[in-house]
């Protein structure tokens, strides 16, 4: 018996839901199940839905900018763990991984 993740995926660019999708498998003995939308707007309405065990949340969408995402949907669902893409990192300062890795940036 496979444990199930139901992931909630917020992102706008289409290729990298599919990156994504590629990289978390559906089946075997961790199964995740992706469920994705473009907009803020979307995931606060699907939250309101059926359980969620995780979020990835990018914080540049078409109707939310920066940290400002994170804190809505936090304030929405504030027990709901999320992992946090950004594009971009000051050098030094970066504690998790990317969505993608450019030669020479530290992350």
């Amino acid at each position: 018996m496979s444990e199930l993740i139901r992931v909630l995926l917020v992102e706008d660019n289409q290729a990298d839901v599919d990156l994504i999708r590629e990289m978390l498998p559906e089946t075997g003995p961790i199964c995740f199940r992706i469920e994705s939308v473009s907009r803020l707007s979307e995931a606060l309405i699907r939250l309101k839905g059926d359980t969620i065990d995780l979020v990835l949340l990018d914080l540049g969408l078409p109707d939310s900018q920066g940290i400002s995402t994170f804190f809505t949907l936090h304030k929405a669902a504030p027990d709901l763990p999320m992992i946090i893409f950004k594009r971009k990192c000051r050098p030094g300062a970066c504690r998790y991984r990317g969505k993608r890795r450019r030669p020479g940036l530290p992350c």
